[in-house]
């Protein structure tokens, strides 16, 4: 089990919103957990290739948002408030009450867990720009609220696959084989499990000998 992050732009190009839910339902078989924010677009599209909620943590600013029955929502934690601090160079010109403070805020969450400390695998997204890491990032009006997300992921050291370049995709599926399949199936025999093995064998080949010796009679 792993949790990965699934965000990005609501401009979202349609023929990428449809690679998304690809993705999101190959992730989920191989035992990811997603975390997004239920805005449309870009997060809607990642919530919609999962739709077991308990393979999903969606993190709302508010109540209901955008039609989202997710009960991850609520005044940020100071944690929360902290990592977006971090990230979005404006952040405390914001007002605590508003809608943008709440949904910055919440990235910390999507990158970082309830507790901003169970870091995602890595955040798959799009932008108009393809950024992945903070002096990528065009600007914070073209990178939008993502950028926040970037930002916290690359300040927990977390990979950013950006969809808006040719090569995500592949970088990606290759990401997941060789550091998250490769984790969770290490090619190393189990050692308990091989003595089992061995203990079973020898034991036939004792039951062997004492049927052959029984069949045989006495030597003497």
């Amino acid at each position: 089990m792993f949790y990965w992050t699934g965000v990005g732009s609501r401009e979202t190009p349609p023929e990428i919103v449809q690679l998304m839910g690809t993705i999101a339902r190959g992730l989920t078989k191989v035992g990811g957990i997603l975390r997004s924010g239920g805005a449309t677009g870009a997060d809607s599209a990642f919530e919609a290739g999962v739709p077991d909620p308990s393979k999903k943590q969606i993190y709302l600013p508010y109540a209901g948002f955008q039609g989202n029955r997710s009960r991850l929502f609520g005044n940020p934690t100071p944690e929360s408030i902290e990592w977006a601090r971090k990230a979005h160079p404006y952040f405390d010109k914001m007002k605590p009450d508003s809608f943008a403070y709440k949904a910055h805020a919440r990235n910390a969450h999507q990158v970082l867990g309830q507790d901003c400390k169970t870091k995602a695998a890595f955040v798959v997204c799009w932008t108009p720009d393809g950024a992945e890491r903070a002096d990528q990032s065009h600007s914070i009006d073209v990178t939008g609220g993502t950028r926040t997300a970037i930002v916290i992921a690359e300040l927990n050291g977390v990979p950013v696959f950006n969809l808006a370049r040719p090569d995500a995709l592949h970088r990606l599926q290759t990401y997941v084989k060789e550091r998250i399949l490769l984790e969770q199936e290490p090619w190393a025999p189990d050692p308990a499990e091989m003595a089992a093995i061995v203990q079973a064998k020898n034991q036939k080949k004792a039951a062997r000998r004492t049927a052959k010796y029984s069949s045989d009679g006495p030597s003497f």
